[in-house]
């Protein structure tokens, strides 16, 4: 009985080179496949942009946040001496 391997789709491919753009971006944990990080790694370069987007537009929304529910010097000195 011969098996045979599933083909890739290449929307599977863009998903898991953007996971592996968060992963290497950012602290969010995700999954991680050690058998195909180089290939992967190579791809994701592409989703870096995008994923910083994504990041700055978090810090965006924390700061608009804290803004819009503390006064103004304590948004400051938390968003300032905030371990992140």
């Amino acid at each position: 009985m011969a098996t045979h391997k599933p083909q890739k789709t290449p929307g599977a491919d863009l998903l898991l080179a953007f996971i592996t753009a968060v992963r290497f971006l950012t602290i969010v944990p995700v999954p991680w496949y050690s058998d195909t990080d180089q290939e992967c790694f190579a791809k994701s370069l592409v989703f870096f942009p995008l994923v910083a987007l994504l990041i700055g537009t978090a810090g965006w929304l924390v700061a608009m946040i804290c803004t819009s529910v503390f006064s103004g010097p304590i948004t400051f000195c938390y968003l300032r001496f905030s371990p992140s």
